[in-house]
């Protein structure tokens, strides 16, 4: 077995201070989903952009496993979309936040 060498360590370094973003690459014209300082957002391809430049949807959902569920349904909605040529305003894609139900004090 192999011993780590001083360069697999840093290596490793490099990779966990970049947990929180999702490093894996995707083919052009694709929505991606990240990370970031614990919150999900959706980076949109800069083809769907009428200035060619980078845009994010933040959608104030919290890092985590049913979040990542709803970002991935947005982020297909928004592939289809852009593939038809009907791209909504950034606002359609923001996940419905339903207020919790009123707490009746008895």
């Amino acid at each position: 077995m192999r011993s780590l060498c001083a360069g697999d360590r840093i290596l490793r370094i490099l990779a966990a201070s970049k947990s929180n973003y999702i490093m894996k690459r995707q083919r052009k014209g694709t929505v991606g989903i990240e990370s970031n300082r614990g919150w999900l957002r959706l980076r949109l391809p800069r083809t769907a952009s009428p200035t060619g430049k980078q845009q994010y949807i933040y959608l104030n959902l919290p890092d985590n496993g049913n979040s990542r569920d709803i970002a991935r349904e947005k982020a297909i909605e928004i592939e289809l979309d852009i593939r038809r040529g009907t791209l909504k305003e950034i606002n359609h894609y923001l996940p419905q936040v339903f207020p919790h139900p009123p707490v009746h004090q008895g």
